[in-house]
């Protein structure tokens, strides 16, 4: 058990869909900090979100120019996921 809930229930089976679906539910909720007024917003909160978490996980973390590559190089699956 992790958190009171039987681990198997915690792992989902399907698409990647199904991930983004899980993530935006978790994540949408969140004030969005940025500015939507100026041309500086280019991505949603969601979006940036999961690049770092996902950056995170695999180990491409030391720092933000680390994000940037991990990112670009596996641009194919994040928009499989979320348009970037």
């Amino acid at each position: 058990m992790i958190d009171g809930l039987p681990y198997k229930k915690m792992i989902f089976q399907g698409s990647e869909k199904s991930a983004k679906s899980l993530f935006t539910i978790h994540f949408t909720d969140l004030p969005k900090p940025l500015r939507t007024s100026k041309i500086n917003f280019k991505y949603p909160l969601e979006e940036i979100l999961f690049l770092t978490i996902s950056s995170v996980i695999s180990g491409w973390f030391e720092d933000w120019e680390n994000i940037i590559f991990f990112g670009e190089s596996r641009l194919d699956w994040l928009r499989k996921l979320y348009p970037f």
